[in-house]
């Protein structure tokens, strides 16, 4: 089976079941198969999620829902794919009912009903809380909890800096296993302040632990000439009159921009330039850390983390207020607790507080990792594409990958174009980090929107024009 436009999808299956089934009205049944009757699937993916959530929406006309009595607890199995090779593309997930969110007739014979559908093992994590305590590196307890209370696999990134946190003792009774395993991944940071993200992805059963400037470095998917993501109707027209479903699988259909460039908001918060204190209680010893995000920003650019042409700061170095830069104005200070030594063991490796550091180095690490986290979304943008490109058994093509778009000038400035310079938004275009990711698969077509950051864009730079 081979596409015939960028949207299209297959739903091999989905399927509704319970042990409940075999003792219910319709006792010989195993599962309900609701794929003709499922008018909608989003899945959603978040780089902050080791699981997957989902909503499914679906018209019985049959009385299902009465014969099935639906309580919550019933699995969900969903196999989907593109049509361009589906048979080999075609991916399966499971997910449990966590809450029916709407259930209305439209009439005497039929009834709309909502689902919502979170992964198998984050419903186990609900319901089940960690039993006892873990000693180790931080990754090593994720890892341990994964495999142990979850059954699922985790893979820290291939070239992922070592990360700096001691080995730690948790312990956590009466907590959801996904909780614990957040709480300790927010502690990650790498010898540089990296923070570590941690999520599940659609296209395997794989939790991702990787810092943010591995993600960074890793080079863009569809990197070179002629692979970029448009915003153009230009491209849209050549596209559709050429009969190529694979460039027209490149155009972005729609986009907008979220809560962007809010320079007052990272001030506030302490994310441009601000002092922090981290206070001992036990010893009344108190650790100042001075952070300024144009340091780190002068990091990134020395350690070619941020892309070569694409260098120009989000951080105002410029503008002046009372004659002095923007960015040096320094907010409140900050203050937390950092308490050491709470339940101290004679001779452990392990340190045992969780927001303990043996010195100041350490402490800075966190407020680099805290402000890193905000400044890669300072630009969010959310775009729209055919699903085409980005669903693959076994190949996470979404979260934790980057991908370069492309947008037109707003104008059409002849003389400015013959100038040689750019026929692109240097502001919006470039590289962008896929945050998150929802599949929308309805009975009309299947796409994909991404919420994507960066945290540098192009300059005013010479370049070649722009040939579609």
């Amino acid at each position: 089976m081979s596409a015939k436009n960028p949207h299209d999808y297959y739903f091999k299956k989905i399927e509704i079941q319970s042990e409940r089934f075999d003792t219910g009205v319709a006792a010989s049944m195993e599962a309900w198969d609701i794929t003709y009757m499922t008018l909608q699937l989003d899945i959603f993916e978040h780089i902050d999620k080791p699981y997957l959530t989902a909503s499914l929406l679906f018209m019985d006309n049959s009385n299902l829902s009465s014969e099935m009595n639906l309580l919550g607890t019933e699995r969900v199995t969903v196999t989907v794919s593109t049509t361009e090779n589906a048979d080999a593309n075609a991916i399966t997930k499971v997910f449990r009912i966590s809450e029916i969110t709407l259930s209305k007739k439209s009439n005497d014979e039929t009834e709309l009903h909502a689902i919502h559908l979170v992964e198998e093992h984050a419903y186990l994590s609900s319901i089940n809380s960690i039993d006892g305590g873990y000693e180790d590196e931080p990754f090593k307890i994720i890892e341990k909890i994964m495999n142990n209370e979850l059954n699922r696999e985790i893979k820290i990134g291939k070239n992922a800096e070592p990360f700096i946190a001691e080995k730690m003792k948790i312990v956590a009774p009466g907590t959801p296993a996904l909780k614990v395993c957040n709480w300790i991944k927010d502690r990650c940071n790498t010898e540089t302040g990296s923070p570590f993200y941690m999520w599940s992805s659609l296209a395997d059963d794989i939790i991702r632990f990787v810092d943010l400037e591995n993600l960074l470095n890793t080079p863009a998917q569809n990197a070179g000439p002629g692979n970029e993501y448009w915003y153009s109707q230009a491209m849209i027209t050549d596209a559709t009159q050429n009969k190529d479903i694979f460039e027209q699988g490149r155009a972005i259909t729609s986009y907008e921009t979220l809560n962007s460039e809010n320079h007052l908001y990272f001030a506030i918060k302490g994310l441009v330039n601000s002092q922090w204190d981290f206070y001992d209680p036990l010893t009344g010893k108190n650790t100042p850390i001075d952070f300024k995000m144009k340091e780190k920003y002068q990091d990134l650019l020395s350690r070619n983390i941020l892309p070569e042409a694409e260098s120009t700061f989000l951080l105002d170095n410029e503008t002046k207020i009372n004659n002095k830069i923007i960015s040096d104005h320094a907010a409140t200070d900050f203050f937390q607790l950092a308490p050491s030594q709470m339940h101290f063991e004679k001779n452990s490796p392990f340190r045992v507080n969780y927001y303990e550091e043996p010195n100041p180095t350490m402490h800075k690490l966190k407020v680099i990792g805290k402000a890193l986290r905000e400044w890669i979304l300072k630009p969010q943008m959310s775009v729209t594409i055919a699903g085409l490109h980005f669903l693959r058994k076994g190949a996470n093509l979404t979260i934790g990958n980057k991908i370069v778009i492309k947008f037109l000038r707003n104008n059409d400035d002849r003389e400015y174009i013959n100038k040689n310079y750019q026929l692109f938004d240097t502001k919006r275009s470039g590289e962008y980090l896929i945050y998150a990711t929802r599949h929308t698969f309805s009975d009309e077509e299947y796409r994909v929107n991404h919420t994507l950051g960066k945290l540098s864009t192009y300059g005013n730079i010479l370049s070649q024009t722009v040939e579609f």
